[in-house]
C-alpha cells in the first residue's frame, strides 16, 4: 500500500486530462483534482498501519488505539467512496458492506476488555 500511495503521488501528474472522461466519471474527476492529497493521505495511513502492526506485536497500548483509529478512517473512506464517489448503487453498497466487515471486527476486537487487559491498559 505504501508503494502504491507513493507512486500515485508522483504519477497523478501524468494522467491525461480529457473533458469527456472528467464529465462522465466522478472517480476520474476526483483523482485529477485531489490525487496528490489522496496519495499523501494514504501514504500517511500506510506508514501508520505499518508502525501499528509492528508495535501491536510488542503489545503497546498506543498501537492498539491507533489501530482502531486507522480502521475508523478506512471505514469512513470506504463509505464515502461507495455513497458519494461511486454513486451509491447496489453493487457499491455491497462492496461497502463487505469492506466494512473486517474493519468493524478489528475495531470491536481491539476494544474488548480482555484485549485491553493484555495490553496493560
Amino acid at each position: 500500500m505504501l508503494a502504491v500511495s507513493l507512486a500515485g503521488f508522483f504519477l497523478v501528474d501524468f494522467l491525461p486530462i480529457r473533458a469527456d472522461s472528467v464529465g462522465e466519471s466522478p472517480f476520474y474527476h476526483q483523482t485529477l483534482h485531489h490525487g496528490k492529497l489522496i496519495s499523501l493521505l494514504f501514504t500517511v495511513l500506510s506508514l501508520s498501519s505499518l508502525l501499528t502492526g509492528l508495535f501491536i506485536a510488542r503489545c503497546k497500548n498506543w498501537a492498539r488505539v491507533l489501530g482502531r483509529a486507522i480502521a475508523l478512517v478506512y471505514l469512513t473512506y470506504i463509505w464515502h467512496q461507495a455513497l458519494f464517489i461511486a454513486g451509491g448503487t447496489g453493487v457499491d453498497i455491497a462492496r461497502g458492506l463487505l469492506g466494512s466487515i473486517p474493519l468493524l471486527l478489528l475495531i470491536g476486537y481491539l476494544g474488548r476488555k480482555e484485549v485491553k487487559n493484555h495490553f496493560g491498559f
